[in-house]
């Protein structure tokens, strides 16, 4: 895996727990940044080391990488901090998965506003049939 890779891989993990799980509070986004940084400086420190050595290839390279995503998420998931005082990694033990208004107030969180868009499109639709059914009626 390139380095630039496992670096977007380390942004879309902390994004997805940040927008499964949005009740940060004030410090999120400050906590979003030093994570990715943290996160990011020590994938280059690993990294630079095992090519040095070329120690891990292949298989087993795959299978550090992956566990070294798992220990990722699990320690985002054990330090994000949330409003509630429960960790995110507790949450999902307990079976408080994310559901669609969670998903959505992340996504508005980080600044995202696809339901806009989409009821935009619902109204211009919507218009467009009045339209169509006014003008069957006067035939």
């Amino acid at each position: 895996m390139s380095l630039i890779f496992k670096i977007l891989l380390t942004a879309l993990l902390h994004l997805m727990v940040f927008i499964c799980y949005p009740e940060t509070g004030p410090k999120g986004r400050l906590y979003l940044i030093i994570s990715m940084l943290a996160w990011s400086v020590f994938l280059m420190f690993i990294s630079a080391n095992f090519r040095f050595f070329k120690i891990i290839s292949g298989a087993a390279g795959l299978l550090f990488n992956l566990a070294l995503f798992a220990l990722m998420f699990a320690a985002i998931a054990f330090t994000m901090p949330q409003s509630d005082r429960i960790s995110v990694l507790e949450k999902i033990q307990n079976g408080r998965l994310p559901d669609r208004t969670a998903i959505s107030a992340g996504l508005v969180k980080i600044g995202a506003t696809f339901e806009r868009a989409g009821k935009t499109k619902l109204k211009d639709l919507d218009r467009g049939i009045q339209k169509n059914l006014k003008r069957i009626q006067k035939d």
